[in-house]
């Protein structure tokens, strides 16, 4: 098998930005309640206009859709504030949808929290936030960028790959056997870009030529996609980062949906039903986005179109969550087995252990493992 294989799919869902300093959805809600927090209480002494002191709160002033004389960018900040303090919604999609007249505010507000949390300047002080962007080779975090090992000496040693410089020596070695015109085809949940970026830096960074990574891969973001600044971008404009962020987030059962994102989720629903090899990694098979994918009821015991082979599908239960693992059962109505080739795969860890995503392609998740 190839990852180039025309009915091989690879999904990614928030637990695969995690090792890159990212939450997952649930402690979404944290970091934008802390970040809001934090800036509201800062614009108590500095106003909510100095772009240093609250980054945040500035841009939203300038925003035609927050500010004006009948809306105060400050109060509309402290109303969501209030609004997410007291949410019940598991997911930020559930409470944009409904919250609606809150959605676009929290919508800025969750492209602020991803990129604070990426190129998180240290300290609460948001002044270096300007000579923070550009600065770090993701991931940034130490704890998670660094993975411990023992020589057999008894010394440590420390590695800096990540997940995704696994799959890019994957896709390279697979490269030279690939059909004319084939790529890698992931379809991405995460409104960061972080995977983008990384094959932006490493994927052509050896002497070997292999073209373009747009040439070997193709990424769809049925929610849209934040346009995360390049690596090494020192002139990052943060206010319209935080705009331009909002404006591209497209959650799930909206009811105003851009064409391009109508596009992107008709073109996964075909891929997904074209698929042979399915590849979940940090996707926690929540009901609204399976239905975007089109995963339902006998869907993983369905022949592909045109095919004669059920799909087989692979996930990572990062810690063995019983949960995940029931939500396989229920959306794909897998009967799990402990060996490659079944109908289904999970990848877990021992038991009350943790698996990482780069632990489970060493084992060989994606087919193979990478060189």
């Amino acid at each position: 098998m190839s990852l180039f294989d025309e009915g091989t799919v690879i999904i990614v869902g928030a637990g695969a930005s995690v090792p890159f300093g990212l939450p997952t959805g649930i402690d979404m809600f944290d970091e934008m309640v802390d970040l809001l927090e934090k800036e509201i209480n800062q614009a108590k002494t500095s106003g909510c206009r100095d772009m240093a002191e609250t980054p945040f709160l500035a841009t939203i002033a300038t925003d035609s859709m927050i500010a004006g004389p009948s809306r105060d960018a400050l109060v509309a900040a402290k109303q969501l504030l209030e609004k997410l303090k007291s949410q019940t919604s598991d997911t930020i999609d559930d409470f944009i949808v409904q919250n609606e007249s809150h959605a676009h505010l929290c919508k800025a507000l969750i492209a602020w929290t991803l990129i604070w949390c990426v190129l998180d300047p240290g300290g609460d002080n948001s002044r270096a936030m300007a000579n923070c962007f550009g600065r770090k080779l993701y991931p940034r975090k130490l704890k998670t960028q660094r993975r411990v090992g023992t020589q057999a000496n008894g010394e440590n040693t420390v590695s800096r790959r990540n997940w995704i410089h696994q799959l890019i020596n994957i896709a390279r070695e697979q490269h030279q056997t690939k059909p004319e015109g084939a790529k890698i085809k992931i379809i991405s949940f995460n409104y960061d870009t972080i995977l983008e970026r990384v094959l932006d830096a490493q994927w052509d960074n050896v002497e070997r030529q292999y073209g373009h990574w747009t040439e070997s891969f193709e990424i769809l973001h049925p929610h849209g996609s934040i346009p995360f600044p390049a690596i090494g971008q020192r002139d990052v404009n943060v206010g319209k980062f935080i705009l331009d962020g909002a404006a591209n987030i497209c959650v799930a059962r909206e009811h105003d949906i851009p064409k391009n994102i109508k596009r992107d989720r008709a073109l996964v629903k075909g891929i997904m039903q074209k698929s042979k090899n399915v590849f979940a990694i940090g996707f926690a098979f929540a009901r609204s986005n399976c239905d975007l994918l089109g995963i339902g009821g006998e869907f993983f015991k369905n022949e592909p179109y045109g095919q004669q082979s059920p799909r087989h599908i692979s996930f990572i239960n990062f810690d063995g969550s019983f949960g995940l693992r029931d939500r396989v059962h229920r959306y794909c109505n897998l009967r799990l087995r402990e060996s490659m080739g079944k109908l289904g795969l999970e990848f877990k860890p021992e038991l009350g252990g943790q698996m990482h995503i780069d632990q489970a392609l060493i084992a060989g998740f994606l087919g193979e493992m990478p060189s």
